[in-house]
């Protein structure tokens, strides 16, 4: 059983035996190429509705004068590596599909993450983290005057 959501937000059930005409599977899968970000937290498809701020780059990873927030802590998960190296394959896609219908504008952007995500990635691959924090780090470890 899947469900999904009417133009008012409504729940409706979709039952599996019902087959959901090709034409709209394919017109929904264009859209997410299209119009949609992939992020750590799902797809956004704010772009939907207009222009999100957010779509140029997650704001975590800009917020601090272009760099990452001083809150946000990259390398420290064991998850991370398997984070970003999704987000380089996910968005290197979406660049594919952006291309192949003629949406420069689109495949502009997900150029500027992807080499975003691929520095990020380098950073904690080589085994240094990214964290704004350092005050935080050195009084932990005992640093006077941190």
């Amino acid at each position: 059983m899947c469900f999904s959501f009417d133009l008012n937000g409504h729940v409706q059930e979709i039952k599996a035996d019902e087959d959901i005409p090709t034409d709209i599977l394919n017109t929904l899968w264009l859209d997410q190429k299209l119009n949609a970000m992939d992020n750590p937290y799902g797809t956004c498809h704010v772009r939907l509705n207009g222009n999100c701020s957010y779509m140029e780059t997650p704001p975590c990873l800009i917020c601090n004068a272009g760099n990452p927030c001083k809150d946000l802590a990259i390398g420290f998960s064991e998850l991370d590596l398997q984070k970003y190296e999704l987000l380089i394959k996910t968005t290197s896609r979406a660049i594919v599909v952006a291309k192949q219908h003629a949406r420069e504008d689109i495949a502009e952007k997900h150029r500027r993450n992807l080499e975003r995500y691929k520095g990020i990635l380098s950073t904690i691959q080589g085994g240094n983290i990214i964290f704004g924090r350092q005050d935080r780090m050195k009084k932990k470890l005992g640093v006077p005057n941190a």
